[in-house]
């Protein structure tokens, strides 16, 4: 449909039942205008290259709880409420006074709740609804109605839609694979200076905050968090998925007229209701009488008096994949001549409000009806729930399955961190320089903040704060067991620290040769061996035994050494 200037989509769950588990099915919906308008448009595949990910907040609009009277919001720790102390265990009132929001009779032009922590939760009703949310809540008046935003991380926003779009007793590798797409959805939405990114209806994805009973779902979130779908380098568009395909993934093209290079159609072996029992769920059968096809008609032009005549069951034509690439329909107008409509790409779908293109036709003469008999949910295009659940099942991993649906994209991690860490020496004479260097990968990249903090025997003796500096150097005048801790932050992260690594040395005295933490005869032997040897000439050469730092291991060194002859550290 066209909305507000931009073209959207719409899209329709369905709960069907599968081996006793409810799925939720997701497809998108386009009115005929929009096939007009996309045929003069270029779809771009893919958006922008650089994401920061870190601390990344989303903005749901939540639709399905808004109000035109009454809402309640139960805080579960510490909130401020415009900037007032709101305390744990705070039920709030929340009502219209005038046009404005109010909140236990006090009235506002807009109320912001913000948690204190981080563990704190807001639990919101709505009528017979209640859920709870993560992060913070903004109400403010929406066409007469109390509107509730939810800003929010989008970890936790990804937790609130997988449990929904999928369920929580599905396989790990099949939530995890929901995980990404959905992550993927969620973070190309994510547009600067908008009221907000996404609403937590079917329009988008199905959120509703978080459900303490989940089990796998926070524990698939976790393992891919960060983790985006990439298409050379770009986040992709378009990471559509479905219940089910009706064993035939579709191309792109045969939807919106213009091809999407990681959408095409090929056989879908595990989403074939042939083989699996959950998807044979998924076939249907809509029966139309021609009285029922003319309010179609007539509702679909816009206008009264057309009459329909017949469907040319005769000239249907079909893309590979069993979908409907061309149905004709005869009619009547108004005026009583003859007219035929064709019914191309998605259009074969929505013009008759059914499941999916992939159907045949037949007349019954006889009741004067037309069987439209189909499988399938939707458009088809990207992931199969039921072919992901079926490919866990059958030992393939998230990776695998989002590399079947998404033809060439990559699953790229998208958290600033600590890539490789390195110490030049982790054995170390006093007066000895030590030397770390640090390589950061994923969020805005390649410029990264360190931070250093240097420890000996668990006190800290250096601290360097955040700059751009990946090297740290330290020159040690005492012995001990020492630790450096590197904290990495993204340039543009407002957390304390995005990642973190601890390094390790030892450090032991000028004269202990073999690093046994004494110095003592077998150290002398050390250096004898090595005795008149010059740095020059010698492949031998090691610079500990070099004791007084002349170039030359001589009776010097030996002698040196010898000072502190048995002596332990």
């Amino acid at each position: 449909m066209v909305l507000r200037g931009r073209i959207c989509t719409r899209q329709a769950v369905k709960i069907v039942q599968m081996g006793g588990r409810k799925l939720k099915k997701k497809y998108f919906t386009y009115a005929l205008v929009f096939f007009m308008m996309l045929s003069m448009l270029k779809v771009k595949a893919y958006a922008y290259s650089s994401v920061y990910y870190n601390n990344q907040i989303i903005k749901v609009g939540l639709e399905s709880m808004k109000n035109s009277s009454a809402l309640t919001a139960a805080v579960t720790g510490d909130y401020t409420l415009n900037g007032s102390l709101v305390k744990d265990g705070t039920s709030i009132s929340l009502g219209i006074v005038n046009g404005r929001v109010s909140a236990d009779g006090t009235v506002y032009d807009t109320i912001s709740l913000i948690p204190a922590g981080s563990d704190s939760f807001l639990t919101l009703k709505s009528g017979n609804i209640s859920r709870n949310y993560y992060g913070s809540m903004l109400f403010k008046i929406k066409s007469g109605f109390i509107y509730p935003i939810n800003t929010v991380n989008i970890e936790d926003y990804v937790k609130g839609v997988i449990g929904y779009e999928m369920s929580d007793s599905f396989p790990m590798e099949a939530l995890k694979a929901q995980a990404v797409a959905s992550r993927t959805y969620g973070i190309y939405k994510i547009k600067a200076g908008s009221e907000f990114d996404v609403d937590d209806t079917t329009t988008y994805q199905v959120y509703k905050g978080f459900n303490k009973s989940f089990i796998n779902v926070p524990q698939a979130v976790e393992a891919t968090k960060g983790e985006i779908l990439f298409y050379n380098g770009y986040v992709l568009s378009n990471a559509l998925f479905s219940a089910d395909n009706g064993g035939y993934t579709e191309d792109a093209a045969n939807v919106w007229g213009n091809p999407v290079s990681y959408l095409q159609a090929k056989k879908d072996d595990f989403d074939d209701y042939t083989r699996y029992s959950n998807s044979k769920n998924y076939d249907w059968l809509v029966t139309y009488t021609n009285q029922q096809l003319t309010d179609i008609l007539n509702s679909k032009l816009l206008t009264s008096g057309n009459s329909f005549v017949s469907i040319n069951t005769s000239t249907i034509a079909f893309y590979i994949s069993g979908r409907v690439s061309n149905l004709e329909i005869n009619y009547l107008d108004s005026t009583g001549t003859v007219q035929t409509m064709a019914l191309s790409k998605n259009s074969a779908r929505t013009f008759f409000g059914l499941k999916s293109a992939m159907y045949t036709v037949t007349y019954n003469e006889e009741a004067g009806t037309y069987a439209f008999n189909g499988h399938g949910n939707g458009h088809g295009l990207g992931m199969s729930q039921i072919g992901a659940v079926n490919r866990a099942q059958a030992g393939q991993t998230y990776v695998d399955i989002l590399a079947f649906y998404y033809d060439g994209a990559t699953v790229e991690n998208r958290m600033a961190g600590i890539a490789a860490s390195a110490l030049n020496k982790s054995n170390v004479l006093t007066g000895e320089e030590v030397t770390a260097t640090i390589q950061g990968q994923g969020g805005s990249g390649p410029d990264y903040l360190y931070k250093y903090e240097l420890q000996k025997d668990g006190q800290t003796i250096a601290l360097q704060d955040y700059s751009a500096t990946s090297t740290y150097s330290y020159t040690p005048d005492n012995k001990g067991s020492y630790t450096l801790t590197v904290y990495l932050k993204d340039k543009l992260s407002s957390n304390l620290y995005d990642d973190k690594v601890s390094l390790n040395f030892n450090v032991t005295g000028f004269a202990d040769i073999n690093l046994d933490n004494i110095v003592d005869i077998y150290d002398l032997v050390d250096i004898s061996r090595n005795f008149d040897s010059n740095k020059d000439s010698s492949s031998n050469w090691d610079g500990k035994m070099d004791l007084n730092n002349d170039g030359v291991i001589d009776i010097f060194d030996l002698s040196k050494a010898s000072e502190a002859y048995n002596t332990r550290y």
